[in-house]
């Protein structure tokens, strides 16, 4: 059961890994579409850094302290708060147009 957890834990920190790199160091490099504001920018960063925090936690926990659920769970905190975080951001600080 141990290994199941471990090989678990990695593939869901580097599923999150993948995904606050490419919006974090992506928006950081400047490879976005150019008529993105700096609002749409720092909306992406803060989320990107809230979520490179939960991983960073999630690391603690479940890399050096062995608690592979935890780290399980706290990955995948930070994949969803990330997510809200960037959908609720781009509702209420950019000007979105219903078709």
């Amino acid at each position: 059961m141990d290994f199941i957890l471990k090989v678990g834990y990695y593939g869901v920190s580097a599923v999150s890994v993948l995904m606050f790199g490419l919006f974090f160091i992506g928006n950081l490099l400047n490879t976005s579409n150019p008529s993105e504001t700096w609002v749409t920018r720092t909306v992406l960063v803060v989320a990107g850094l809230t979520g490179l925090g939960f991983f960073g936690w999630s690391f603690v926990a479940g890399h050096m302290g062995e608690q592979w659920v935890v780290g399980i769970g706290l990955a995948v905190t930070g994949m969803v708060v990330f997510g809200l975080m960037m959908l609720a951001g781009m509702l209420m600080f950019t000007n979105v147009k219903w078709n």
